[in-house]
């Protein structure tokens, strides 16, 4: 019995390699003029965003260890550092967060991590990145009206719209849900969010690490926007870069 299981799985994660292989074949093929901007670039910048490159999957390979640890779940190097590439990179290619999907399907299988979990976790760090988020660009925002004498009102309501529905959800009573009678995607959106943020709010160092992980995780983004712009001679300061991070960060996790 437990033989089969194993090959059940193993069956399960050729075909998940064998259909990301096939998306990124897909992807090449249909992006092959943006591949051809590599040759044009210099040893320096190509070091630079391989460099960068390497510290985003850490951090997003860190992302996967830590939120699978804090259910007891300790996943070796090769898993975590794996499953953070093809959750970014699934992502990119699978619209409606496909790259989360497969790392969900794949805990489940592998380690018999239950969806439950998975969702909960999902859910309180996505709370935690809007936050980040949010206070982050209020802060760059702020910045290039006083820098740039430039300001974007809708850019700013949209971070102060993210910061308090964030505050909302950290504050609001998981026990008016029980007395909610409407049931619907929304309701049911908003409950795991809740709960899951529930479930860690009581340990201030989960909190803590996962606000250091997601902030760490734009900082890396940003510099890889800025160093790629300039190794293709566009100019963009790297405030706008992180605005951009930013806003791409958030839209990733919609």
């Amino acid at each position: 019995m437990e033989s089969r299981i194993v090959w059940k799985r193993k069956v399960l994660l050729n075909i998940l390699l064998l259909i990301i292989f096939i998306l990124l074949v897909w992807y090449l093929k249909d992006n092959q003029s943006k591949f051809n901007l590599i040759k044009n670039i210099d040893l320096v910048s190509f070091t630079i965003l391989s460099l960068l490159a390497l510290a985003t999957g850490l951090v997003n390979g860190w992302k996967v260890k830590f939120y699978t640890a804090m259910f007891q779940l300790q996943l070796p190097f090769k898993e975590w550092f794996g499953l953070g590439q093809i959750t970014s990179m699934t992502n990119y290619l699978i619209p409606f967060k496909g790259g989360t999907a497969v790392r969900a399907l794949y805990l489940r299988k592998k380690h018999d991590f239950p969806y439950e979990k998975f969702v909960v976790t999902l859910a309180a760090t996505t709370l935690i990145a809007f936050f980040v988020y949010s206070v982050v660009g209020l802060i760059a925002i702020g910045y290039v009206s006083v820098a740039f004498k430039k300001s974007s009102m809708v850019m700013a309501a949209i971070f102060v719209g993210v910061l308090a529905a964030s505050l909302c959800a950290f504050f609001f009573p998981i026990g008016l849900f029980n007395k909610i009678k409407v049931d619907n995607f929304l309701i049911r959106k908003l409950r795991s969010v809740v709960e899951g943020w529930h479930h860690i709010k009581n340990n201030p160092l989960h909190v803590m690490m996962i606000a250091v992980l997601e902030l760490s995780f734009i900082i890396v983004y940003s510099l890889s926007l800025f160093f790629g712009f300039k190794a293709v001679d566009v100019q963009i300061p790297l405030v706008f870069c992180l605005l951009i991070a930013l806003l791409s960060g958030m839209s990733v996790v919609i």
